[in-house]
């Protein structure tokens, strides 16, 4: 497989939406994937506290609205 196959095949990850695919989001599951993974920071934080120098670590939340192109006027997202 060459290398723009392979990166086809990795989902798009979406910074600005707590780090969760557009299928993540579109499907429900996101919320139940932070806490998944609010979980596994938990039991890691719980193993190894003294690599957590500032504090337990935290999923990043989700966001209430993600825009790709983001209206100008308020309104226009009711369309």
């Amino acid at each position: 497989m060459n290398k723009k196959k392979a990166l086809d095949s990795i989902p798009a990850i979406l910074p600005s939406a707590g780090r969760m695919t557009p299928q993540m989001v579109h499907y429900g599951t996101a919320e139940q994937i932070r806490d998944l993974r609010q979980s596994v920071l938990d039991k890691a934080y719980i193993a190894y506290p003294e690599r957590f120098v500032h504090s337990a670590p935290k999923a990043l939340e989700l966001p209430t609205q993600v825009w790709i192109n983001k209206p100008k006027h308020s309104d226009e997202h009711t369309r």
